[in-house]
C-alpha cells in the first residue's frame, strides 16, 4: 500500500551523503517501553550502488530500534509516494538488519527518468516523536544496446565505450538480426560508444552513438587535474588537486614518462563529496628512461570505486624537471 509522504517537507536530512527521512505517525501503545536511538544515527547502505534492473541488492541498516519491524519500499527521486513494500525484516538486538531484495524494474516514472531508485526503510519504532526511517540511492543503469542486421551469420564484434574496449554481449533475435549489449556498469554522465561488426560473408558495419546515465538535468563535466608547479627539481614536493571526480572514489596518483602508460604509483586520495581531492607528492626520481631523457614527468590521476563503474576516470598533467 502506498504511503503519502507530502508531510515530509522539512524532514529530509543529508548526513554524510545519506538521505535520512523522518516520518510522522501516531505512537504505538507500547512506545514507552522502547528507548529509540537518536534519529541522526540511523544508517542505510547497499552493497552495490550501481546495478542493472533485475539484479539483487543487499540492504543493510544500522542503529535502528531493536525488535522493530522495517518495511523496505522503492521509489524515484522527488516521487510523491513511497511505493509498494518489497520486503519486511525485523531489527536484530544489536540494532541492525540485513535483507536482500531484487529490483526488477523502475518503480515509477521519476526513477526511470533519473535512472535512480531510492530504497526506503520505514520502521515501526518511534524516535523523537517521529517514525524511524532512512533511505539510500541506487543508480539503475539502462543497458547500452544496439540492434544490427547482417546478410550472413555474425562473425565478430568490437565495442568501445569512452575510448575503452569492453566485452559485447550478443543476443540473436532471428535470422540476421542481433542485439548488441554492454552488460557492465557505468557511472552517471554522458558516454560515447562505437560498435564495429563483420559477418561470415565478408560484410561489415559500424555505428557510433552517445547515451546518458543519471539525472537528465545534470551537466556533465570532465574531471581535471591541477598541479602546483610546471617545473620542479627532483626531491621537491608537488601539489596535486583534482576537480569533478566521482565523490567517494579512490584516486591513485602514478608517474610515467612520454609515450608510455604511468606505471609508478606514488599516492592515493579519497575524493570528497564535492568531487575534489588534493594532496602533496614528492618526486624523488625519474619514473622511466624516457622521462630522464626528455626531462618530462607525467602525473596521472585514475579514480576507481563502486560509484565509478567499470571504466576508471583518468586525467593527466605534466611537469618538467630542471637541474
Amino acid at each position: 500500500m502506498k504511503r503519502q509522504i507530502k508531510k515530509l517537507t522539512g524532514s529530509l536530512v543529508l548526513l554524510g551523503g545519506l538521505s535520512l527521512t523522518s516520518m510522522a505517525a501516531s505512537l504505538p501503545a507500547d512506545a514507552g517501553q522502547i528507548t529509540p536511538p537518536t534519529i541522526s544515527t540511523l544508517r542505510l547502505t547497499v552493497d552495490k550502488p550501481i546495478i542493472h534492473l533485475g539484479e539483487r541488492v543487499l540492504v543493510s541498516g544500522d542503529h535502528f530500534t531493536p525488535g522493530a519491524r522495517v518495511a523496505i519500499s522503492l521509489h524515484g527521486p522527488q516521487s510523491a509516494t513511497l511505493g509498494r513494500v518489497y520486503a519486511r525484516v525485523q531489527v536484530a538486538p544489536g540494532g541492525d538488519f540485513r535483507v536482500r531484495i531484487a529490483i526488477p524494474s523502475y518503480p515509477d516514472a521519476a526513477a526511470r527518468q533519473w535512472h535512480t531508485v531510492l530504497i526506503a526503510a520505514l520502521s515501526s519504532a518511534m524516535s523523537q516523536g517521529l517514525r524511524e526511517g532512512a533511505a539510500v540511492a541506487v543508480q539503475a543503469d539502462p543497458m547500452p544496446s544496439l540492434t544490427i542486421v547482417t546478410k550472413a551469420r555474425l562473425a565478430r564484434t568490437s565495442l568501445v565505450i569512452d575510448g575503452t574496449a569492453v566485452p559485447a554481449l550478443v543476443v540473436a533475435r532471428g535470422a540476421g538480426h542481433y542485439r548488441i549489449n554492454y552488460a557492465g556498469h557505468l557511472r552517471a554522465g554522458i558516454h560515447s560508444a562505437y560498435l564495429k561488426w563483420s559477418d561470415t560473408a565478408g560484410g561489415w558495419g559500424a555505428h557510433a552513438w552517445s547515451f546518458r546515465i543519471g539525472s537528465p538535468y545534470a551537466v556533465s563535466v570532465a574531471p581535471n587535474l591541477n598541479l602546483s608547479a610546471a617545473r620542479i627539481h627532483l626531491g621537491e614536493e608537488l601539489g596535486v588537486a583534482g576537480n569533478n571526480f566521482t565523490p567517494g572514489a579512490v584516486v591513485t596518483i602514478s608517474l610515467g614518462g612520454p609515450n608510455a602508460p604511468p606505471n609508478m604509483p606514488v599516492a592515493r586520495a579519497l575524493v570528497g563529496p564535492t568531487g575534489i581531492f588534493h594532496l602533496l607528492i614528492q618526486i624523488a626520481r625519474y619514473p622511466s628512461a624516457a622521462a630522464r631523457v626528455t626531462g618530462m614527468i607525467f602525473i596521472d590521476a585514475s579514480a576507481k570505486g563502486a560509484m565509478v563503474g567499470d571504466l576508471s576516470e583518468s586525467v593527466a598533467g605534466m611537469v618538467r624537471v630542471v637541474s
